[in-house]
This record gives C-alpha cells, sequence and structure tokens, in this order.
C-alpha cells in the first residue's frame, strides 16, 4: 500500500538531492541558490507534488505534475523513486496518480519525457504510448541519449 503525502520543508533536501540526482532539477551554482529555485518552483510552477510513502511511512520518492495548461486541458508529469522500487510498486504508484489526475482535473492528455528505456517500458505498461523520440538530445553520462516523448489519454 502507498500514499501520496503534501512535502514539507523539512524534507525538501531529500527529494531535492534525488531529483539533481535523476538529472530531473538543475543544480546550479550553489546548493542554496538551487533550493531556493525548488521552492519557488513548488509555489508556482508544480502542481500536486506529493511525496509516496508506503504503509510504513518509509519514503519510495516522489510523483509531481506541471505545466498544466487549461486552454488546451494538457499537463505533464514526472517521478523519482528510489532505486530499489519494485517495478509492480512503481508501476502501481504511476496508475494510482494518473488516476488521481483525471479524476480531479478535465485532462485530456498526460505528457512525460525521458531517456532512459527501463522508464520508456515501465510508462508503456502503464498505457503511456511513444509520441515522439528526439534521437541524440541530450549528453549525460558523456554521452548522447535521446529523449523520449509519452502520452497517455484520459
Amino acid at each position: 500500500m502507498v500514499s501520496f503525502k503534501a512535502i514539507c520543508e523539512n524534507n525538501y533536501s531529500i527529494i531535492l538531492d534525488s531529483m539533481i540526482r535523476k538529472n530531473i532539477f538543475e543544480n546550479y551554482n550553489n546548493y542554496e541558490d538551487t533550493e531556493a529555485c525548488f521552492k519557488h518552483m513548488l509555489n508556482g510552477y508544480y502542481h500536486d507534488f506529493f511525496q509516496v510513502e508506503d504503509g510504513n511511512n518509509n519514503y519510495l520518492g516522489v510523483i509531481f505534475s506541471y505545466d498544466f495548461r487549461l486552454n488546451d486541458l494538457n499537463s505533464k508529469m514526472e517521478f523519482v523513486f528510489n532505486d530499489n522500487l519494485e517495478e509492480d510498486i512503481s508501476l502501481d504508484i504511476i496508475n494510482l496518480y494518473v488516476q488521481y489526475l483525471f479524476k480531479e482535473y478535465p485532462i485530456n492528455k498526460i505528457f512525460i519525457k525521458c531517456e532512459n528505456r527501463d522508464k520508456v517500458t515501465l510508462l508503456q505498461r502503464a498505457q503511456f504510448e511513444i509520441e515522439m523520440t528526439l534521437k541524440d538530445y541530450l549528453y549525460l553520462d558523456g554521452k548522447y541519449v535521446d529523449q523520449i516523448f509519452l502520452s497517455r489519454r484520459r
């Protein structure tokens, strides 16, 4: 069993560190600037930002939406889970969050971008479809990798 909890200030650093490590959030010149930017984005850019915990209140990761647009009813989402989290649990978390977004908002389509093929496979298991692939778009860990955009319709 998993639960979504709103984050609070005392766990910013755990969440921010995991997002930087997974290339989800840019690391600025110093940690204070990075943290200030993250807090600013929590107050305006990110939407429905949740810490994910198991039944024993152990931290499993974060999941959030952003760039919610009323004109076309589309939104983007992202997640960062612990490296050792089982794939089936990750899949359950993604599906629960997508169901939540579709229930709470008149969203037509949810988009997510990634560069990790394992993440693409997981998202396809969660009924996301590949929309587009940008070949050699990102330079990560000393090599160019594709950026893949996926979506899931209501």
